[in-house]
């Protein structure tokens, strides 16, 4: 049930030789990266709905570990992550859950945090980790699945693609076989102080 609040109301092996060495240098270039701020559109699959549900809003990512989702259309609702609470502000009401309690929900729900903090240990402690891209600065796809042997994942597979450390994709296939997808059009990509090369480097303003 914490899962489909969450989520519902939210978000192999290397190509290459060189893979493991280019993602650890996309997440050290995420690491340069204070904030990020994308509007988003999201297409969730049901199987026992015959047309998919879409939405729409903007995402705001501030470091350390803030996530904010704003869902515009088709009805307004917030979704906030900071690291283990989660806040729902939906039709007037306000909930917050304690991901402590439900391990599973937090792994799921703070993947993509995960990659905008370029934490490479948190992704390799709780994912399958698969990267293909030959460079860091060329499109990348980021696969993460359960580790192997492993119970009581709500997911089947998590893939993240973008270029450089602006994020285009999140696809997350549930156990179930249903499948959402969230495609970001980054506005803003706020660097380091000794970083802004990177707003001029993806014509992000």
């Amino acid at each position: 049930m914490v899962f489909a609040v969450c989520i519902a109301t939210w978000f192999g092996s290397a190509a290459s030789a060189e893979a493991p060495d280019a993602l650890g240098a996309l997440l050290e270039r995420f690491k340069t990266v204070e904030g990020w701020s994308a509007r988003f559109v999201e297409e969730k699959k049901i199987e026992l709905l015959s047309q998919p549900l879409v939405n729409s809003g903007r995402i705001d990512y501030s470091r350390p570990r803030r996530l904010e989702r704003r869902t515009l259309r088709p009805f307004e609702s917030l979704w906030r992550l900071e690291e283990f609470l989660v806040t729902i502000e939906d039709a007037g009401e306000q909930t917050t859950i304690d991901l402590r309690r439900y391990p599973e929900a937090h792994v799921l729900a703070t993947a993509l945090m995960d990659v905008l903090e370029g934490d490479i240990h948190r992704l390799r402690k709780n994912f399958d980790v698969s990267f293909a891209a030959q460079h860091a600065e060329n499109p990348w796809t980021l696969e993460l699945k359960p580790p192997r042997n492993h119970t009581g994942a709500l997911f089947r597979r998590i893939e993240i693609s973008g270029l450089g450390v602006a994020l285009r994709r999140l696809v997350v296939v549930e156990q179930s076989g249903d499948t959402s997808t969230t495609d970001f059009s980054t506005l803003r990509i706020e660097p380091s102080a000794d970083r802004h090369e990177l707003n001029q480097t993806h014509g992000v303003r």
